[in-house]
């Protein structure tokens, strides 16, 4: 998972991810493109995830690196520029390489998606979803972007965490 700070939208992704699909064959992560390195999650996205049952005191930002994207399965960008950067410094990973909401936007024109295990499965997933990419382009480009809410009003907070929550659940559904 990929944003630019690395405190706000993808550890959300990377929290809701590993609570959701925890049968030990899917490890999610996140890094971002100017990380507020060290830094923990951003109060406001820590206060939603506690609400729904979620610790995430121990989570640390860090910096992505060519060498944490060189091993991944699939890379959600939270937007298209993060996308771009992730596939700019480890070029290997484009065809892994989606933006959040695109990743949503494509898996039900995808499947059947195969596998024993989650982790399995997300990689069926990942592999007919660079193939289904072109069919199902967005309506704009920019609906494939998830708004950074760093530093918003609460209300903002609020609907990117369900923007992103419904995101992963829809992701879940398919996998799980």
């Amino acid at each position: 998972m990929v944003c630019t700070g690395n405190i706000s939208r993808s550890p959300v992704v990377e929290h809701l991810l590993n609570n959701d699909l925890a049968d030990g064959s899917l490890v999610a992560a996140s890094a971002g493109t100017q990380a507020v390195v060290e830094a923990p999650i951003d109060p406001p996205m820590g206060d939603l995830l506690t609400g729904i049952g979620i610790d995430s005191s121990q989570f640390r930002a860090r910096q992505l690196r060519s060498y944490l994207l060189s091993e991944v399965d699939l890379v959600l960008g939270l937007t298209r520029e993060h996308r771009s950067a992730a596939v700019q410094l480890e070029p290997s990973v484009v065809r892994k390489s989606f933006t959040l909401r695109e990743f949503v936007r494509i898996l039900p024109n995808a499947g059947p998606f195969f596998g024993k295990t989650i982790g399995e499965r997300m990689q069926s997933a990942t592999e007919a979803a660079a193939l289904a990419r072109m069919r199902v382009p967005p309506t704009h480009p920019s609906d494939d972007d998830v708004m950074d809410p760093y530093g918003a009003p609460i209300q903002v907070y609020r609907r990117v965490f369900a923007e992103i929550y419904d995101a992963v659940t829809a992701i879940t559904k398919v996998v799980a």
